[in-house]
């Protein structure tokens, strides 16, 4: 049972759950949540004189409330475990996590939010990431649905069997590769000791900078896109 659903499966599924979500935001809609003022917050701000990256930084630090929360939440419904690694390890693990995924939520909205306003400019700006979503979930579908009769006959077999059939097929190079990103953001909290969280935590790290400095930068019409 432990080698079935242990730390690398619950990586490899977990990698799986969130790459479909973040496909979600930029395939069907996005989120536009993620751009939402209360209006309190439209009258105040936006008549003055405060720049899209300061809106931007305002969106970001007033999420952090609700980001905060639930890794405290999470961290306490985990607990230790088996595992040496102390909360407070564990807490910036998952911090670092739910910040990152913010932070893509985030982008997505802004990059679909600039290309409707700036018609088929911002169309072929913002037609690279859709592209290339769209391609990574076909691709991972693909690969995923090759191992269909494998994972049948898995599923006759017993629950265990079928999990661990899973775990094979998304190990394969294809599913491997594509979500590479994905499971080094769940790295740093299934790590089991302090060492292991340390070298996780770097490839975590430079994924969250790089969010942040895609946001930031993003040439998004901010202000309408929230309204």
């Amino acid at each position: 049972l432990a080698g079935v659903v242990g730390g690398e499966w619950t990586a490899l599924v977990g990698s799986l759950l969130f790459a479909l979500l973040t496909a979600n935001w930029w395939l069907f809609g996005g989120d536009r949540a993620a751009l939402a003022f209360s209006p309190a917050e439209v009258h105040f701000l936006f008549p003055a004189p405060v720049s899209r990256r300061a809106l931007v930084h305002f969106k970001l630090l007033r999420a952090q409330s609700v980001i905060l929360f639930n890794t405290l939440l999470w961290v306490g419904l985990l607990g230790r475990g088996r595992t040496e690694l102390n909360s407070g390890l564990r807490a910036v693990a998952i911090w670092t996590l739910f910040s990152t995924l913010h932070l893509h939520r985030l982008g997505a909205a802004l990059t679909r939010a600039s290309a409707l306003e700036h018609g088929r400019a911002g169309a072929r700006r913002g037609v690279l990431p859709f592209a290339a979503f769209a391609l990574l979930l076909v691709v991972l579908a693909w690969a995923l649905m090759e191992q269909a009769p494998a994972l049948r006959l898995a599923w006759r077999e017993g629950l265990f069997a079928f999990l661990g059939a899973a775990g094979d097929a998304l190990r394969a190079p294809v599913p491997w590769a594509v979500l590479a990103p994905f499971r080094a953001l769940l790295a740093p909290g299934l790590a089991a000791t302090a060492a292991e969280w340390a070298r996780a935590m770097g490839p975590a790290l430079a994924l969250m900078l790089a969010h942040y400095l895609w946001v930031v930068r993003t040439g998004a019409a901010f202000e309408e896109a929230a309204l």
